[in-house]
């Protein structure tokens, strides 16, 4: 491969606590630390990973600001500036929010967002110091993941001043979220597409997170897409038997790792409250899901069910290890109409390691999403297209009884993972494709 050029990355971190950053981690590896430099929007409880990238500039106060009057109600954001390394990996941004102001906006985002004035709250621009921590640096490549209209601005602006070729990554149709809860419904959506085509106007190339994603970007704005899913070690990953490793004779064991929110949040719910002190075929059924999102107050009503236990995140580190211990892997994905939206043309970060596994899998998806087309077409995992009560069941049930077809389905999965998410490949296609924007 070419010199890796010096790439600076704005809209995400380097993490293992979200699917955009453990993506950007695996297509990352092996780039220069000293090439990379990364700069993202400092939410409450946004983290950081120094392994792939030490050279961060937090995005706080002096760029990002509340609008009147919510400046005099929201809680400020944490100062900007460039990191000290001197704090651990993994470090989280979790500034004080006063009770008062906590209240208040406990009731004024629900109002803003319905009027859709919310993407106007704030807004973000290019500091002094953020100017000469660029200048510094000296980037001769930006790579982008937005997920926000100030991100889009914000992002342009960063295309203006640093003039060099320009990757935009797209990790889930967040597009086809915005405006459709909104008051004014038709301007929302005009304004929201003509930002971001305005954006793909100043892109060198860009990137989905998946085939279909491409697919229907390529149709709806006009530009080529390539796919770039999160890719995986496979060597790494503690591959089984799916059937003898069954240790446990009184009990079926089903896992969940990773997020709980907008995108699949009420079929997880779902599928706790079905399996609930449920008993197949002499199997006791248990469900354990392990979140950073396990504290949140809609996750309450599943915490008191039988047989199912919600915990505490664990390392990315130890997840392999984890997914080999269980019986089957949950994959799922939101029926309603917001969580279509927002996940039919995406593919789980996690996807790839529940496949590299050797444990079998479980997509409680609708029909028209990609990862459940992606199961079906492979003929690589279980497959549930109606959240039912009685459906969840019977599906388990099935899978339960159904040993040889678990070994099979595995088998198939773990083909397909080399085939498709080998890291050794994927990684390589994907940053040469990036040093060959500068070899035009």
């Amino acid at each position: 491969m070419s010199k890796m050029p010096r790439i600076l990355i704005f809209g995400q971190s380097f993490s293992e606590s979200s699917g955009g950053g453990i993506t950007l981690t695996n297509l990352f590896k092996g780039w220069p630390k000293d090439s990379l430099a990364s700069t993202f929007i400092a939410w409450e409880n946004s983290s950081f990973d120094t392994n792939i990238c030490d050279n961060y500039y937090v995005i706080g106060s002096a760029e990002h600001r509340w609008m009147f009057p919510l400046n005099l109600m929201k809680k400020p954001f944490p100062d900007s500036g460039p990191i000290s390394i001197k704090v651990e990996p993994g470090n989280h941004f979790n500034p004080h929010k006063p009770f008062f102001r906590g209240a208040i906006s406990n009731i004024i985002n629900p109002i803003l967002r319905w009027m859709g004035f919310y993407h106007l709250a704030s807004n973000v621009s290019l500091s002094g110091p953020l100017k000469t921590w660029i200048r510094i640096f000296n980037p001769e490549l930006l790579y982008l993941q937005v997920s926000t209209l100030e991100g889009i601005d914000f992002a342009c602006q960063l295309i203006e001043f640093c003039s060099v070729p320009t990757v935009l990554h797209m990790m889930d149709d967040w597009l086809s979220t915005l405006g459709r809860n909104f008051l004014l419904l038709n301007y929302w959506n005009k304004r929201v597409n003509r930002q971001f085509l305005g954006l793909l106007k100043r892109i060198d190339l860009c990137l989905a997170i998946s085939d279909a994603m491409a697919i229907e970007y390529e149709k709806r704005y006009g530009r080529r897409f390539v796919a770039f899913h999160n890719p995986v070690e496979i060597g790494d990953i503690t591959t089984k038997d799916a059937i003898a490793s069954e240790s446990d004779i009184l009990s079926f064991r089903v896992l969940y790792v990773g997020r709980i929110g907008t995108a699949n949040r009420q079929s997880i719910i779902s599928f706790a409250k079905a399996i609930s002190g449920r008993n197949s075929n002499g199997k006791e059924i248990k469900f354990d899901l392990f979140s950073k999102d396990f504290n949140e107050r809609s996750l309450r009503c599943i915490k008191k069910l039988k047989a199912v236990r919600l915990n505490k995140p664990v390392s990315h580190d130890h997840i392999p290890a984890l997914l080999s211990e269980y019986d089957l892997l949950l994959l799922p994905l939101d029926f309603t109409a917001n969580g279509i939206r927002f996940s039919k043309l995406s593919m789980p970060s996690k996807a790839a390691e529940y496949m590299a596994s050797g444990t079998p899998i479980l997509v409680l998806a609708p029909r028209v999403t990609a990862i459940l087309r992606f199961f079906i077409e492979n003929d690589c995992g279980f497959t549930i297209t109606r959240c039912s009560p009685s459906n969840i069941r019977s599906t388990m049930d099935y899978i339960v009884e159904n040993k040889e077809l678990r070994k099979q389905l595995s088998k198939n999965a773990i083909n397909i993972a080399k085939e498709k998410f080998e890291a050794g490949i994927v990684r390589t296609r994907f940053q040469d494709s990036l040093v060959q924007l500068l070899i035009k």
